[in-house]
């Protein structure tokens, strides 16, 4: 071997571990792998998520454990640690369970129906062969949505009052004495919850169907599949993870059941002020109840977390043997 031989020989391996070194300094450098960069990126989320979201919630949980107590009539009110007192007493509460018992009834009648509801609309559209009409179709069922939630039920107010009401005056021209006021509450307050959200929860449906292999449905109208049973026995089940999610949101959007039924109190005397626990909880904060409404606002976010994570859990599934 001679000595140009050795030289390009040694030469190689030098050239490699410095091709090495440059990757391994590349790699140290890269932003991605920077905890320094990553913990400026993540700081504007990470300040605003504590101030608003955990500061609000442990100063509520840490308000719910006083109580304001009197040492005697003419002397004035004191915060005294109670611990959780006030949790057994919101728990043994008839108006506490009666607010709950209404937005169950809720959940289970117009909530559940505004699921249902859209969708049958999404598997509707989706099964539309001309393009343009579904996209209108789309557009025109998520239009209510882009409405603000108290606009929506001041308008459906107007629609509801008997002196003011265009519908109630064509039913009576017809000879039918319509008055929507004196429907029960949770009709009245879940036709304005069904037209506002049925186009979310259709958008949903939609971006799950959009996500799925079109051969699949291909495969089965060869196999001669009608388009029904398409939806019901390939569609829904493969939809089943977005139609979990859709529950989750219209639950949590069931237990903050609030704009709707308090825009309509000032026009039905069948709507109380506590006719939901958040409604509760606001008329509790107004009569400087705060920790009787921070209880209530605690126990219900507790209820919300529990029965949401319990739901997700259906959406995952469980590896077969």
């Amino acid at each position: 071997m001679n000595l140009s031989e050795t030289g390009s020989t040694t030469a190689a391996p030098a050239a490699g571990a410095g091709k090495t070194r440059k990757t391994a300094a590349a790699r140290r450098i890269d932003p991605r792998h920077d905890p320094r960069t990553v913990a400026v990126l993540v700081l504007p989320f990470s300040v605003l998520y504590v101030a608003f979201y955990i500061l609000p919630i442990a100063y509520a949980v840490w308000q719910s454990l006083f109580a304001l107590e009197r040492s005697g009539p003419m002397r004035p009110a004191v915060s005294v640690f109670v611990g959780l007192k006030n949790y057994a007493s919101a728990i043994l509460d008839p108006a506490f369970h009666r607010s709950l018992l209404n937005v169950l009834a809720y959940g289970l009648g117009p909530s559940a129906l505004t699921v249902i509801l859209g969708l049958v609309i999404a598997l509707v559209i989706d099964a539309r062969p001309n393009k343009k009409v579904a996209k209108l179709a789309r557009a025109a069922v998520f239009s209510p949505f882009a409405v603000p939630a108290v606009v929506g039920a001041i308008i459906w107010g107007f629609l509801y009052t008997p002196d003011t009401s265009p519908l109630v005056d064509a039913a009576r021209s017809i000879g039918w004495d319509l008055n929507p006021l004196a429907w029960s509450p949770i009709w009245t307050i879940g036709n304005i919850a069904m037209w506002t959200y049925m186009g979310f929860n259709a958008l949903i449906f939609l971006s799950a169907l959009a996500a799925l292999d079109p051969s699949i449905f291909e495969s089965a109208r060869v196999d001669g599949a009608s388009p029904l049973r398409i939806a019901l026995h390939i569609k829904i089940p493969l939809m089943w993870p977005s139609i979990v999610l859709s529950i989750v949101f219209n639950l949590i959007g069931t237990l903050q059941l609030f704009t709707e039924p308090t825009a309509l109190r000032t026009l039905s005397n069948e709507i109380s002020s506590g006719w939901s626990p958040s409604m509760l909880a606001y008329a509790e904060a107004a009569a400087n109840r705060y920790s009787v409404s921070a209880t209530l606002s605690t126990l219900l976010a507790i209820v919300t977390a529990i029965v949401s994570f319990a739901l997700l859990r259906l959406t995952v599934r469980k590896p077969r043997a």
